[in-house]
Parts: structure tokens; C-alpha cells; sequence
């Protein structure tokens, strides 16, 4: 195997392009589209979360309501009374809005009333949009459910408990095996740096992050320095065979946001965020001695890494967790997908996804066999290496896929996604880890 390469460290970004690449990547705002004259166009405020809503005068008759993803609990834009938000005018396909306006959609969105790991706001925030809807514009032909990330899991909620409101669900790269296992999973990564290089005691302790951490000011030059020195690759390499992140975008600094930083943001700052709503620590390390996938250990071998030292070392009593009972219960309602979708559910995730690992697929199609719900579940995948990453042709033929299949019954089929527009046919995920 060849090592990966580590840019210079001065491609890496200073600490405040750092932060706002990293959640412009994960979270990009939404900017209020100009209207046409001929289009209705209404925002204002439901219990606090500002919403907006786009009515084409050649609308369709089908509603695409937006969950945003992830946005930083203290971003002031959250807290301008002043800001609207419009549903698809997202930082990774901005030229998608004026597309779906021009095809006679109607879009509508929120931005939730708190910010950060919001997921129970943004179930109900956007309930009431589409409630709203309802009563300001009247009843949508059909109305579909879409969220990113963070958003996804809002959606996925969508689909379980419907309330009358949605008629179908798009899920894009899914947080999808729930609030729980990815979580943990985050928890997994920050118990891997432990081993790697030792918790910094400025940062607060694992299970117990400094409420006032900062990414950008703690964590970023602690990150920075050890990157400078190549020897800590092995090291780097079995923090991400941990997390079961893919090797691809790991690393590399033209990225706004590699995946190591990315995620060493969500184990801090986000980890921090979690616990304030949660009033303690949610998180549980595994119940069995980690074990890593066969390749993964061959490609920590070949990296120069003893890797029995670095599992014995993650599996040591010193870093067996517990969580506080009420903290963990706070995160199984927020949210434990069952499984049992009652309405169609379309998910499309990149294979190189460095956020939500691929690998939440098979956790999302065997909790749906589970439920018996599998009739309601398709899947599609793409190759780019990205969070998010979708183009406008994928994402129209998804939204296509899902009107279709509302509308006759049928789900799709891998004609719907085809290899042309950039999905992948005939792809399985990996499984989901056992911990």
C-alpha cells in the first residue's frame, strides 16, 4: 500500500477559513430566490423558526419541503428576524431552485427555531410549514419530504409517522442507522484520537467535552500540529479504519473541509452541543472489544502501525463509557428510526461519503426488512467523493423517481438511476460496524 500524502501544512486552512468552510460544507445557508411576478411568495415566522415558501404560477401541484442539514448552534443568522431561507438554494446545487421553479414545483422550507443537533425542532418546524401550506396555499396533488444529513433523519421521522402531511420521503446522504449508532460512531473516532495521540485536557474529558469548546481556537492547531509531521500517519489511518470513514477526501487540504477535520469537529464542538441538550453524556463506548475489518488491519500493517497495541489500547477498561441514563434517552428519541415506513422512501448516498459512511444503508435496509417495510425502501448510489455532493441531474431524476412512484405505485427501478447521470449500478454497501 502506498501512504497517503499529506498536503503541506500550509494547505491546510487557518482557523477561521477552517470553520466556515467546514460548515459551509455541511450546512450551507439558504438564500431567498428572486421571485417572478407571476409566482406567490410568502415567508414570515412559525413559533420562532423562519420559514419561506415559493408557489410557481405554473405549479404542478406537488410541494418539495426541505430539511436543511447541521448549522452551528450560535450562527447569528439563525437569530435574524430579518432572513428568510428558501428550500433548495443549498451551497452544493444552487442552480436546482430556479430548475424546479421553472418545472412548476412549489418549495418550501425552514430554518429551525434552534440550531445545532436539532432534530425534534426540525421534525416540527417543518410539519408546520407544510401545515402552513395547507391553510395559506391549500392542499398539494402531493407533498415530498426531502433532508440532507442532519435533515435526513427529520425526514426519515417524516416517513415513519407521516401526520397526514407527506406523501413520499427523499433521504440524501443519510444519517440513516440513527441518532444513536452515528453518534456513537462519532464517539468511536474521538476514542481512537485518545489512543493515537492522548485527549487533550483543554478540550474536557471524553464523555464529558468543555462546554465552551472551540473548534476553531482549541482543536484546529492541535490538529494542524500534528499533521506537520508524517510520522503520525499510522496513527491518522487508525483513527479513520475506526470511524469507518473512507480513505478517500481524508485527507486532503483542497478540500473545504477533509474528512479527519470534519469530523474531529463533530467529536468536539458537536459532542459539546449534544450534551448541553441532553443534560449529560449520551454517548457509550462499545459493549465488545473493537475489532477492525480485515482490510482495514492489513492497510494499518503496511502503514507501519502495530495495530494489536492500538486495538488492545482502544478496548483498555480506561475507556469503557458509560452514558447517563437520561442523556442516552434524549438521544433514542431524537431519532430512532423503526423501520416501519409508511410511506415510500427513496435514499441516494455517495459511496465516498466521509460524514455519513455509506455503511448507514445496510443499517437502514435491515431495520426496513425488520419492520416488513421493504417494499417502501429503494436505494441509489453514487461515486463522488463528497457530503452532499449531489448534481442537478440526481437530484431531479430522484425527484422524479419519488412523484412517479407516488403517483402509480411502482417503485423505481435502476433505470431511474442511471449510470449517465453518475449513479453506481449494482452496488452493496458495507455492513454497518458491530461494536
Amino acid at each position: 500500500m502506498t501512504a497517503p500524502v499529506l498536503p503541506s501544512i500550509n494547505s491546510y486552512p487557518n482557523r477561521r477559513t477552517f470553520v466556515a468552510g467546514t460548515i459551509a460544507a455541511v450546512a450551507a445557508p439558504f438564500v431567498l430566490g428572486k421571485a417572478h411576478a407571476s409566482e406567490r411568495q410568502l415567508s414570515g415566522s412559525l413559533s420562532g423558526a423562519n420559514y419561506a415558501i415559493r408557489v410557481p404560477e405554473n405549479w404542478n401541484g406537488t410541494l418539495l419541503l426541505f430539511a436543511h442539514p447541521y448549522r452551528l448552534a450560535e450562527d447569528p443568522k439563525s437569530f435574524d428576524p430579518n432572513l428568510t431561507f428558501a428550500p433548495a438554494e443549498a451551497g452544493y446545487f444552487p442552480e436546482l431552485e430556479p430548475l424546479l421553479i421553472g418545472k412548476g414545483y412549489a418549495l418550501a422550507a425552514a430554518a429551525f427555531r434552534r440550531q445545532g443537533y436539532a432534530v425534534r425542532e426540525g421534525i416540527e418546524d417543518c410539519a408546520a410549514v407544510a401545515a402552513e401550506f395547507h391553510k395559506t396555499i391549500g392542499k398539494p396533488r402531493q407533498t415530498i419530504l426531502y433532508g440532507t444529513s442532519l435533515g435526513s433523519l427529520i425526514a426519515l421521522e417524516g416517513a415513519e409517522n407521516p401526520r397526514g402531511l407527506y406523501d413520499g420521503v427523499i433521504l440524501l446522504s443519510g444519517l440513516s442507522s440513527g441518532g444513536r449508532p452515528v453518534w456513537d460512531r462519532v464517539f468511536d473516532f474521538a476514542l481512537a484520537f485518545d489512543v493515537a495521540f492522548g485527549w487533550p485536557d483543554a478540550w474536557g474529558k471524553l464523555g464529558a467535552i468543555r462546554s465552551d469548546v472551540s473548534f476553531g481556537k482549541d482543536v484546529v492547531p492541535v490538529l494542524r500540529q500534528l499533521l506537520s509531521d508524517k510520522a503520525n500517519i499510522p496513527q491518522f489511518e487508525f483513527m479513520r479504519a475506526v470511524g469507518g470513514f473512507p480513505p478517500l477526501g481524508y485527507y486532503d487540504g483542497k478540500m473545504p473541509n477533509p474528512w479527519l477535520f470534519g469530523n474531529m469537529f463533530f467529536a468536539t464542538y458537536g459532542v459539546a452541543e449534544l450534551q448541553k441538550r441532553a443534560g449529560g453524556n449520551p454517548l457509550q463506548s462499545a459493549r465488545g472489544p473493537y475489532a477492525l475489518a480485515e482490510q482495514d488491519a492489513a492497510r494499518l500493517k503496511e502503514a507501519g502501525a502495530d495495530v494489536s497495541a492500538l486495538v488492545q489500547a482502544l478496548n483498555h477498561e480506561s475507556r469503557q463509557i458509560n452514558p447517563e441514563a437520561g442523556a442516552r434517552e434524549y438521544l433514542a428519541k431524537n431519532y430512532s428510526p423503526s423501520g416501519n415506513l409508511k410511506t415510500p422512501v427513496l435514499s441516494v448516498h455517495s459511496k465516498n461519503d466521509g460524514f455519513a459512511p455509506i455503511s448507514n444503508e445496510s443499517a437502514l435496509k435491515s431495520n426496513v426488512a425488520k419492520a416488513g417495510r421493504s417494499a417502501n425502501l429503494v436505494q441509489a448510489y453514487t461515486e463522488v467523493v463528497g457530503h452532499n455532493a449531489f448534481s442537478a441531474e440526481q437530484m431531479m431524476a430522484s425527484f422524479t423517481a419519488m412523484e412517479t412512484w407516488i403517483s402509480n405505485g411502482k417503485r423505481p427501478t435502476e433505470a431511474s438511476f442511471l449510470q449517465g447521470a453518475g449513479f453506481l449500478t449494482g452496488y452493496e454497501p458495507p455492513v454497518w460496524p458491530t461494536r
